[in-house]
């Protein structure tokens, strides 16, 4: 196996098996987007961990707040039904991705494939840009 290869490559429990977390980060890396904090807590009493966040909060009243969160879903194929394809865990992510909405974040799910193809990179710059006449007021509590 290629220096390039292992580096996407993680060992667990269940053997070998690819790192799109780091792979996603990389591309990030490489791109013109700003960097991301990687496995970001929201705050709350939840503890909800997210594997992308840009957690920008407004620098002017007219500054869009980013709050951008990004889960890329790893085991969706699996055979054996574990992490995100089984009951357990796909409730567990409906609670995450709704906590999260409710707290006011954007939230982005990726398959590996959509990772490896460069769909997840465009679809988070797409996410990022500044949509034109259209400014978020934050609400403050």
């Amino acid at each position: 196996m290629s220096e390039r290869k292992a580096r996407y490559r993680v060992k667990s429990a269940k053997g070998e098996r690819p790192d799109l977390n780091q792979l996603l980060a990389d591309q990030i890396a490489v791109s013109d987007l700003p960097q991301p904090v990687r496995e970001y807590r929201i705050p709350g009493p939840r503890k909800f961990v997210f594997d992308f966040a840009w957690p920008t909060p407004p620098t002017t009243p007219e500054a869009p707040v980013t709050r951008l969160l990004v889960e890329v879903q790893g085991g969706i194929w699996m055979k054996n039904k574990s992490g995100h394809s089984s009951g357990v865990g796909l409730s567990r992510d409906f609670s995450k991705g709704n906590y999260s909405t409710i707290l006011g974040w954007r939230l982005l799910h990726f398959s590996p494939q959509d990772v490896r193809s460069g769909k997840a990179l465009d679809t988070i710059r797409q996410a990022l840009a500044p949509t034109p006449g259209c400014v978020v007021q934050p609400t403050l509590a």
